[in-house]
């Protein structure tokens, strides 16, 4: 008795035949058919475009400015409740500066 076949899904030689001439018959519409600007196209466009510069740059503009005026506002010493969390925000470590002010 011959045993089921391990897969559910066999690629027969009629079935191969069949998704060759898909391909063919796809491969051969000119590229303006096969790239036109869909509206649906294009809001993917832009949705993947937003997606791909928020895991590059971590934030959506707005943040990214927002973000950077907190740091220069610490950085500059327009803002400092807590010396030794500025100092940090910025890169420092406090000892280096308590040092630097007693020598």
């Amino acid at each position: 008795m011959a045993s089921p076949p391990s897969r559910a899904y066999i690629l027969t030689d009629r079935r191969r035949q069949a998704c060759l001439a898909n391909l063919r018959k796809a491969n051969a519409a000119p590229r303006e058919k096969k790239y036109r600007p869909t509206p649906r196209r294009l809001a993917a466009n832009r949705a993947n475009l937003r997606k791909a510069r928020h895991a590059r740059l971590g934030a959506t503009p707005a943040e990214r400015r927002s973000e950077a005026i907190r740091r220069a506002v610490v950085r500059h010493g327009l803002y400092c409740a807590s010396l030794a969390k500025s100092l940090r925000a910025v890169g420092e470590r406090p000892a280096d500066y308590f040092a630097h002010l007693v020598s």
